[in-house]
């Protein structure tokens, strides 16, 4: 199994695939976003069982979570807050 590890344009990813990457494509390219509260490498096990399959599989940290997560996180997701579904939208529109 090859992980490689990116940021494009500040975007934390994490690159699966069996062997080489550039022959895991040839066969498909599945992107995979993880939900609220989650990261990239929560999905670790998943996205290996995915690239088993001979896809190139790519992680990606959502706006405010993993590698990028938001220092008020917790606070901002909080089902009792009254701005969460604002907060929630917000981060997918983003």
């Amino acid at each position: 199994m090859q992980i490689e590890r990116r940021t494009i344009r500040d975007i934390p990813l994490v690159c699966l695939s069996q062997k080489d990457p550039r022959g895991a494509k040839d066969k498909g390219c599945i992107l995979c976003y993880h939900g609220l509260t989650s990261s990239k490498d929560n999905w670790l096990h998943d996205l290996e069982i995915i690239a088993n399959k001979g896809f190139l599989v790519i992680g990606v940290d959502n706006v405010g979570h993993g590698e990028r997560r938001d220092p008020d996180f917790d606070a901002k997701y909080a089902q009792d807050n009254p701005m969460f579904w604002h907060n929630f939208i917000q981060a997918v529109q983003l």
